[in-house]
């Protein structure tokens, strides 16, 4: 298929390799989120780092769902789709 008829993935993530690193910054923000989990927070300030630490692992894992989606269906006899799309879940 011609490359006019396909997503421009760049507007996503410039490379397969950008996506990778962002993946597993997302890991990392996940275990900082399980980690800053409690009841009451001592102060609004680390109130408020959390939420934004919570929207930024929200919008990253869109993301990298999104990326790892687009790919696989560019061409689904790919296996490097398949996998990235197996690594984004």
């Amino acid at each position: 298929m011609p490359d006019r008829y396909n997503w421009d993935l760049t507007e996503i993530y410039a490379s397969d390799a950008s996506w990778d690193a962002s993946r597993t910054e997302l890991g990392t923000d996940v275990a900082k989120l399980a980690a800053a989990k409690r009841e009451r927070f001592p102060t609004p300030g680390e109130l408020f780092d959390t939420l934004a630490l919570r929207d930024r692992v929200d919008e990253r894992a869109a993301r990298v769902s999104s990326y790892a989606n687009l790919r696989h269906d560019l061409d689904t006899r790919e296996g490097r789709g398949q996998q990235m799309r197996e690594q984004s879940r």
